[in-house]
């Protein structure tokens, strides 16, 4: 092993430009034969080191890594398509359940509006109630306190009609007849 490599190293040294020359094939000094013995001690010591079957055991590693990796990488597509899938299928259940909670709150301001107009209704209908049993109940008042001061006034005039015309004696008998009249109304 050391003596192909030391050949090797003794057939580049000769090979060199000052030994290049015109000459025989077969010497030392033509170029071209040194570079031929040269070439073939270069093979013959690939071959002896078996360089070629480190160099497949090298490529055929470097392809069971690749292989690896890309089983590694069909499986994280496999993986990351199953996400995708996952993700889809959360988004549409997610639009679905938006949807009906949309839908929801929809149906439920339609229902408070509707319940809100309803009570406006009732509420507007008790006020006008109030504000008719207040306005008869005021005209009541009106009429009757009218009633009252027309009786003062007819029994205040009656009164200065009657002082005017009555002697002490009817006025005296007028008001003992006014007194049974209460009484009997009373019993």
């Amino acid at each position: 092993m050391r003596l192909a490599l030391s050949i090797t190293v003794a057939g580049l040294f000769l090979a060199g430009p000052a030994n290049a020359a015109t000459g025989p094939f077969f010497s030392l000094g033509n170029t071209d034969f040194v570079v031929a013995i040269s070439f073939v001690l270069f093979i013959g010591a690939v071959i002896y080191f078996k360089a070629p079957q480190f160099a497949g055991k090298l490529i055929d590693r470097r392809i069971d890594l690749i292989r690896r990796q890309i089983g590694e990488a069909r499986s994280l597509r496999d993986d990351a398509q199953e996400l995708l899938a996952s993700a889809e299928q959360e988004q549409k259940d997610a639009e679905v359940t938006a949807k009906r909670l949309v839908d929801g709150a929809r149906e439920n301001a339609e229902a408070m509006i509707s319940q809100a107009s309803e009570a406006i209704e009732l509420a507007t209908e008790r006020r006008l109630r109030a504000a008719e049993d207040q306005i008869a109940s005021s005209e009541a008042a009106a009429i009757a306190e009218i009633r009252n001061r027309a009786v003062a006034i007819a029994v205040s005039a009656a009164a200065d009609v009657i002082a005017a015309n009555l002697s002490v004696g009817d006025r005296r008998a007028a008001i003992d007849n006014a007194i049974e009249v209460i009484d009997a109304n009373l019993n």
